[in-house]
């Protein structure tokens, strides 16, 4: 007989706010002002589409050259990647040696990858977090992280959200970006060739290793972003790596992120609150493996359930 996996807490819960000031010095709160001025400035600005360049066509049919809302998009971009700019360029050239010397889990590197989730939102004026949930967690222990996947903000928003040590996968493309790709490769995330069965076999050996340093893992067991914001089958990966491992699963549910970039598009929409919902661990390491596929569906009918409590403004 396999154990009973607890069921989730839907129950109201007071928001979890993220205090960075503890953390960081004051310095950073300067910098994201620093930031945030121009992006205010191109969100309130109602003529720049007016002066934006246009051109005539045969039929005298003005037609715009860049709009109010690519101008913002670009500007987003350009003011995130001068904010990766910098703190992987610092990280690379002070914390990772340092790393190298005296922190062989490389909890340094990933904090400093939680600060440029947390510059990258805060200096945002269109997204804010909302963070439910998270009381008790153990930060000394090592869970196997599944989230629910809707856009390539869903691993800045955990995050910024989830005060814990926790490496991610992404792909060996994301890796090859200077600077950027060097500070993940450097705060030991792995890097996943989907067309190669060994990178498979690899990342599970790497993720087996830091789950026994006590290092958690954040995984999509979706496998893909989802188009409609739902939450579609799980693959069992995750969960027989938390089986096989001992550790606890630790159910996150995101909700707004497929609205900021929706899939195809370079641009940023519209203003987004994101939504990181962290839920109540649970127990995988006596399961046995028949009962797997069904201990699974249960934890994701749960975050659905979850989800759903989110968009219609309950238990909040």
């Amino acid at each position: 007989m396999g154990t009973v996996v607890p069921k989730m807490d839907l129950l109201p819960r007071q928001e979890a706010l993220i205090v960075f000031p503890e953390h960081f010095p004051s310095f950073f709160h300067r910098a994201k002002g620093i930031i945030k001025l121009p992006l205010v400035c191109a969100l309130s600005f109602s003529l720049l589409e007016s002066a934006a360049m246009s051109v005539k066509s045969q039929n005298s049919n003005p037609i715009p050259f860049f709009s109010r809302g690519d101008l913002y998009s670009l500007i987003l971009w350009l003011g995130a990647v001068l904010i990766t700019v910098c703190v992987a360029a610092f990280s690379l050239i002070v914390v990772w040696p340092l790393s190298i010397l005296f922190d062989r889990k490389l909890s340094m590197m990933h904090r400093f990858t939680r600060l440029w989730a947390w510059l990258l939102i805060q200096s945002n004026p269109a997204w804010k977090v909302r963070v439910l949930g998270g009381e008790g967690l153990d930060h000394n222990k090592g869970y196997v992280i599944v989230a629910n996947h809707q856009s390539i903000a869903d691993i800045a928003a955990v995050l910024y959200a989830l005060p814990l040590h926790f490496k991610f996968i992404s792909k060996k493309e994301i890796f090859r970006i200077p600077l950027m790709g060097w500070h993940m490769r450097g705060a030991g995330y792995l890097s996943l060739d989907r067309n190669s069965a060994e990178s498979g076999k690899r990342i599970l050996l790497e993720s087996r290793c830091w789950l026994k340093e006590n290092v958690g893992m954040l995984l999509f067991p979706e496998g893909t972003r989802s188009l409609d914001g739902q939450i579609h089958a799980f693959k069992n990966g995750a969960f027989k790596l938390a089986h096989d491992q001992g550790v606890e699963i630790l159910p996150v549910v995101i909700d707004g992120t497929g609205d900021c970039v929706p899939k195809g598009t370079w641009k940023i929409s519209k203003p987004a609150v994101f939504t990181v919902s962290i839920e109540k661990p649970a127990g995988f390491s006596d399961l046995l493996d028949e009962n797997m596929p069904g201990a699974v569906e249960r934890i994701r009918q749960e975050m659905i359930a979850r989800l759903s409590a989110i968009r219609a403004g309950k238990s909040l």
